[in-house]
């Protein structure tokens, strides 16, 4: 399985990588026939959901995983459930959990459930556990 530590990106950090698998593991703990965020090694394909992001927003998500890159599990869990409960928080506190809950969440489920791995990981892929085929057209 390749994990941030063996993963490489054009636009993370070796750091800032961990910090998105760390968060990645918190969401999407190994359940059942589930592999877990880091065993499914997806973090791997980062760029692929990066490649089109504005500059600006770019470099905040850099920011933000650089800082999470040092903090404690306790941390990032407190994190992750402020983003899920913008429903809870006055404006304009609301908005950023809405916001950081959309970038960061968003890129989590994008990866874990993008049907794409890591080389050594041998197990059914997330699609393939749901049941669920893409149906793609190039057009």
């Amino acid at each position: 399985m390749e994990t941030a530590a063996q993963a490489t990106s054009r636009y993370l950090t070796s750091k800032e990588l961990r910090a998105l698998e760390r968060l990645g593991d918190l969401l999407f703990p190994r359940y059942g026939e589930f592999p877990s965020f880091s065993e499914l090694g997806c973090v791997a394909y980062v760029d692929d959901i990066l490649k089109n992001a504005p500059e600006s927003e770019l470099n905040q998500l850099k920011g933000f995983l650089g800082f999470l890159a040092y903090m404690p599990t306790a941390v990032l869990r407190a994190v992750l459930w402020f983003a899920r409960n913008a429903h809870r928080f006055p404006e304009p506190l609301a908005t950023q959990a809405r916001l950081m809950d959309l970038g960061l969440r968003g890129a989590l489920v994008t990866l874990y459930f993008s049907g794409k791995h890591a080389p050594r990981y041998s197990g059914p892929t997330t699609l393939q556990l749901i049941g669920y085929t893409p149906n793609i057209v190039k057009t």
